[in-house]
């Protein structure tokens, strides 16, 4: 039997202790893989909880869909609170789910591997923090097989070595970790209400640029707006910081010295995933690559409202169906575009920057709470939290 050494517990700092280590196998009641069935969006069996339901940490079970299931492949694959359930191949390979609360009957999918701690020896909880560490990462990217589809298997899995302080301490570090956890998940919920209010405001102002209920000026994307495309960052220094901001196809990725483009702009996702991505530049900023266009503008919109109406629009729905996605000139040349009067786009400008300003500050705390939940959930695993008997860590 392994060890792992730290030095978390109820003694003083620097008294270190040895975790033992258990194979994953060993600590739970279940490992398997789930139901084969097609989803159904009428009501024909239990929840059916695939990949695809997993989004951002969370899973919506009232846009779960549904599936046939027999009595007993219902009791096989039921999920219930405190399985764990790993995305085995694609894009997630690796990834983990804490089921903490889900409906009576609902059952996991094919491309999904449940995790069923055995809860006399392990907390579901410090295990599924452990499923995010470096630790487990570097397993699971030595583990991951197949070179077109990377995909770890259930066996594999069961190898896996997993820490094992007492029960108690599992427990602590998982209610620290949770706190931690809680604190940025509210940080970034401010922001996805920001957003929202966001467009709630546009639409207040401009109503549904598609159908135009206010019967604004309409202009063919061709007539208003010129696209040039973005240059390679690939010969120039990529920085943390620095004045000129790089974007790339999911935001900003770097900083650099010179800017490709010196006036404010907006700038659109052209090819692959970032197809239809829309970013208002507020300074002068490099566009890598040809993966993006930079919206040349006609002088009819102001950038700050050019660049919601382009997210509204979802320009997405334009992109080519053949080879890889791309959005071309031609497919969105006859896009109506609306266009207000200057005075009104300007009232939306004045109107959102104080809500951009608080925007930025959340931003900014967002990551802050990040940092501080990354170096716990290191620390932790490596036994350097220290606790106090009484009141904990």
């Amino acid at each position: 039997m392994a060890v792992f050494h730290g030095e978390l517990g109820f003694r003083p700092r620097g008294h270190t202790l040895s975790w033992p280590t258990h194979s994953l196998s060993e600590l739970s009641e279940k490992i398997d893989y789930g139901h084969t069935e097609s989803a159904s969006a009428a009501e024909v069996g239990p929840r059916f909880l695939r990949i695809t339901d997993i989004q951002n940490g969370h899973v919506d079970w009232s846009g779960v869909p549904y599936c046939r299931c027999s009595r007993e492949d219902v009791a096989k694959y039921r999920l219930a609170p405190g399985d764990i359930v790993f995305a085995r191949t694609g894009a997630t390979t690796g990834k983990s789910f804490l089921i903490r609360e889900c409906p009576k009957d609902a059952v996991f999918a094919s491309y999904l591997i449940r995790v069923r701690p055995d809860l006399q020896r392990l907390d579901p909880g410090f295990l599924s923090y452990f499923f995010q560490t470096p630790q487990y990462w570097g397993a699971v990217v030595g583990a991951a097989s197949g070179s077109t589809q990377p995909g770890v298997n259930s066996t594999k899995l069961k190898g896996l070595p997993i820490p094992l302080p007492p029960l108690d301490i599992q427990k602590r570090i998982a209610a620290v970790l949770d706190k931690a956890d809680s604190i940025r998940r509210k940080r970034k919920q401010v922001i996805a209400r920001l957003d929202e209010l966001l467009q709630s405001v546009f639409l207040d102002m401009f109503g549904d640029p598609v159908t135009n209920p206010k019967g604004w000026e309409v202009r063919p994307f061709a007539e208003s707006l010129r696209l040039k495309s973005g240059e390679s960052i690939r010969n120039r220094t990529l920085s943390e910081q620095g004045p000129v901001p790089v974007y790339g196809g999911n935001g900003i990725i770097g900083y650099t010295t010179t800017p490709l483009v010196s006036e404010p702009t907006v700038i659109l996702g052209r090819v692959g995933v970032y197809c239809g991505n829309s970013y208002h530049a507020t300074g002068p900023c490099w566009v890598s690559d040809n993966a993006l266009y930079v919206a040349e503008n006609r002088d009819q919109f102001s950038l700050g409202f050019l660049n919601r109406l382009l997210t509204l629009l979802d320009l997405n729905q334009y992109k080519s169906q053949a080879g890889q996605p791309l959005i071309s000139h031609g497919r969105l040349k006859d896009v109506a575009l609306i266009l207000p009067p200057a005075e009104l786009q300007a009232a939306w400008d004045r109107a959102t920057e104080k809500l951009a300003a608080v925007r930025s500050r959340n931003a900014k705390a967002i990551m802050a709470s990040d940092d501080l939940f990354n170096s716990l959930l290191q620390r932790a695993f490596k036994g350097e939290l220290d606790f106090n008997e009484n009141n904990g860590p």
